[in-house]
């Protein structure tokens, strides 16, 4: 069996995710005869035994009017598109794995159906977490996705929220949660760590970590810090600069600010690269994720945390509550409720904390289970 993973993004958690995957994969060479991962041209990573073809261009909006945004990004899909079909027509594999809805086609489809080939897709996301213009294309996109042969899925709201919404049958649905995204390890203590970013190094400290976006809820945290009696808790937001649209950190501070409560933040804005990622993790006592009910999707700032064994308070939507709930790796609260949120602030000490029991999927489990569904499409679909 040969198989193509397509990965259009060069960074973040669904490039880790990628990386992992393939990974993993490869390591069960002995049921298959290739794995090949064709990836943007400054992919970063370099997982063992894997055929990696660095050829896709990257994908940019550019500037101007919503219109010429659109057409750049349209010009973008179509450039990518010619790339993927190029090298599916060379390698001509068993299995084409598109890691994201965006990244498929109906000429995709059609290429490799028409050499008797099949094509499996990994669902990140759900058109309701996007807004703006991604929402429309999105929803655009992710029209295609029920063509494939057969869909991944990271959890059971995932799946309940595809079948809710399509035709597309439940026995060519597989859940396989992937495992944690782990970046090595920390150059300092916590307490070491919480220093150099200016906190102070014996207080609980929990973490926002990740992109700047409305539905990411940071204005809910901050709301919760102000209605919380537990005034023993500091945070560390470390957030990506925010695309155009989103309000800036600025806008966040002056909030804080407002309601009394910017002595208890620092603020971080850039973007993390790999190798400071677990600086930022080992710092925290515990992660926070207040994200809006707009978020429809799996978390790759959940999975950086639980590879190291940092407790969540999430709210409750999308995978992530499940997720949370299931794995026993911390607590969900009611989204868009900054006094639900405070509530649970106010529970943690230090003893609430250890109280996880950490039953998390691993790498491995998850390959093999993606194994299985490409033998199943194979001999079935």
């Amino acid at each position: 069996m040969r198989v193509l993973l397509v990965e259009r993004w060069v960074s973040g958690g669904t490039a880790k995710y990628a990386a992992e995957l393939a990974k993993s994969l490869a390591e069960g060479l002995s049921r298959a005869q290739q794995v090949h991962l064709l990836a943007a041209e400054s992919f970063p990573y370099s997982p063992p035994n894997v055929h990696i073809h660095r050829s896709l261009s990257s994908l940019y909006g550019g500037q101007g009017t919503l219109l010429r945004r659109a057409l750049t990004l349209r010009a973008g899909r179509e450039q990518q598109s010619n790339q993927i079909r190029l090298l599916v027509q060379k390698l001509r594999p068993d299995i084409v794995h598109v890691l994201g809805t965006s990244a498929l086609s109906s000429s995709l489809l059609k290429q490799v159906k028409s050499y008797g080939g099949s094509v499996v897709l990994t669902v990140h996301d759900l058109p309701s977490s996007k807004r703006g213009l991604m929402q429309v294309l999105f929803k655009y996109w992710s029209r295609k996705l029920f063509e494939a042969d057969a869909i991944v899925a990271h959890g059971e709201w995932t799946r309940n929220q595809i079948l809710r919404t399509s035709l597309f049958p439940s026995e060519r649905i597989r859940v396989i949660p992937f495992g944690p995204l782990y970046f090595g390890e920390p150059t300092e203590t916590p307490s070491a760590l919480r220093g150099v970013f200016g906190l102070n190094a014996e207080s609980l400290t929990g973490l926002f970590f990740g992109s700047l976006r409305w539905e990411k809820g940071l204005d809910i945290l901050i709301q919760a810090v102000a209605r919380s009696s537990n005034e023993s808790l500091q945070f560390l937001v470390a957030v990506n600069s925010p695309s155009r649209g989103e309000k800036p950190l600025e806008w966040y501070v002056h909030l804080a600010e407002e309601m009394k409560v910017a002595s208890r933040f620092r603020w971080f804005e850039g973007y993390v690269p790999d190798r400071q990622v677990a600086n930022y993790m080992a710092s925290a006592n515990f992660c926070v994720c207040p994200y809006r009910r707009t978020f429809s999707a799996q978390s790759a700032v959940l999975m950086t945390a639980a590879a190291y064994k940092v407790p969540m308070v999430v709210s409750d939507v999308g995978e992530i509550g499940a997720t949370v709930r299931d794995w026993g790796i911390g607590w969900s609260v009611e989204p868009e409720d900054p006094s639900s949120l405070a509530s649970a602030l106010d529970y943690l000490d230090g003893s609430v904390l250890k109280n996880t029991s950490w039953e998390i999927p691993d790498w491995p489990t998850a390959a093999g289970k993606t194994w299985d569904l490409y033998e199943k499409v194979l001999s079935t679909y």
